[in-house]
């Protein structure tokens, strides 16, 4: 399993996650690598498929943990990316990019 660490997020129209920018966190809790970004739907995809996404927001000069991701499906059956709300974290208070 990949856990991946969001560091930016891009919003549509109707105000739902569109995009994300993220990197790999390694065993040491570090983000490591290049900026990868995918749509809403690639991210669904991967945590459905068993990958694992993380908020990982900028406090002061450092990047810290900010809890884990999630897929909600819409009734319409759009994924939507949520989170668990650890720390009161949330996906809009990232950056957008």
């Amino acid at each position: 399993m990949t856990i991946y660490g969001i560091t930016h997020r891009r919003l549509a129209v109707n105000g739902a996650i569109a995009a994300i920018r993220c990197q790999v966190v390694d065993g040491n809790r570090n983000l490591v690598g290049p900026a990868q970004q995918f749509t809403a739907l690639q991210a669904a995809d991967l945590i459905d498929g068993g990958e694992a996404f993380e908020l990982w927001p900028r406090v002061g000069a450092a990047r810290v943990f900010g809890g884990a991701v999630q897929v909600r499906r819409e009734p319409d059956g759009t994924p939507r990316l949520v989170e668990e709300r650890a720390g009161g974290r949330q996906l809009l208070d990232l950056p957008g990019f």
